[in-house]
């Protein structure tokens, strides 16, 4: 933890372990508690949890012999973790991933059977009432149902051919942002927007921003209230973080360009 005031370190939460960087930090929505990877061989980590306060060490939220446990994204009560596990062959490629959810008051473990997860940070959301995950997968955003027992795969936000969706985010129970980039048959960005999408459709149905020409989206954040949004806006000179206020952008920051956080 650092002060943002000073840009000192005020007090180190996991000490280095000899199997790798801790990585994948993410804070719960009260503020009290981190989430974290940390590694421990080619194909094998574990989750663990400290408070910010350091008063205690981090314990082991989910370990898994064999797997490796990443993308850890707690739930907005906190009472449940969704993450990702990993499987490694013989030469140390992925195999297979699937996406869990555990609730953290009786270790209880849901397979939601997914696939193809992108496991970049902020590509996993909750809905508000912690029914529905939206997960990045491939090129679109799959939405699942985490009430239920099967596992039936979710259901997919439509995507143009040649696009991609990225960094979703709830508004409502039914109603998911996300940054949409296009790209030529070259593979240059076309066009990049920040969309919001109906969940029971899957149809992108309002415009929140689009990127100037030249310039994309990267990361996107909606605050608690879920009425004001940030994004990352990239050329290829510049980076700025930027706010939407009534379909402008906004510049907050020129020092933290991208997946700012509220």
């Amino acid at each position: 933890m650092y002060s943002t005031d000073s840009g000192h370190l005020i007090r180190t939460l996991s000490p280095q372990r000899p199997g790798g960087p801790d990585q994948q930090i993410v804070l719960t929505r009260d503020g009290g508690s981190v989430y974290f990877v940390q590694p421990s061989g080619a194909c094998s980590g574990q989750i663990l949890s400290a408070p910010i306060s350091g008063t205690t060490a981090p314990t082991v939220v989910i370990s898994d012999p064999g797997r490796l446990a990443l993308a850890p994204s707690p739930s907005p009560s906190s009472d449940y973790l969704a993450w990702v596990g990993v499987t490694c062959g013989s030469t140390g490629a992925t195999t297979s991933s699937s996406l869990y959810v555990t609730d953290l008051a009786t270790h209880a473990t849901r397979d939601l059977g997914a696939s193809s997860i992108q496991l970049s940070d902020d590509e996993m959301a909750w809905s508000p009432n912690e029914k529905r995950l939206a997960v990045r997968s491939n090129s679109t955003v799959e939405v699942f149902d985490v009430t239920r027992q099967s596992s039936e795969p979710g259901s997919s936000l439509q995507v143009a051919a040649r696009c991609r969706l990225a960094s979703p985010a709830f508004l409502t129970q039914d109603r998911i942002a996300a940054i949409r980039t296009c790209y030529s048959s070259t593979g240059a960005v076309r066009t990049s927007s920040a969309l919001v999408f109906n969940v029971g459709t899957g149809r992108a149905v309002a415009v929140i921003a689009a990127a100037p020409p030249g310039s994309s989206f990267q990361g996107l954040s909606a605050d608690s209230s879920r009425q004001h949004i940030l994004l990352g806006l990239v050329n290829s000179a510049s980076a700025e973080g930027v706010q939407v206020e009534d379909g402008r952008l906004l510049t907050v920051s020129r020092d933290a360009p991208t997946d700012a956080q509220w």
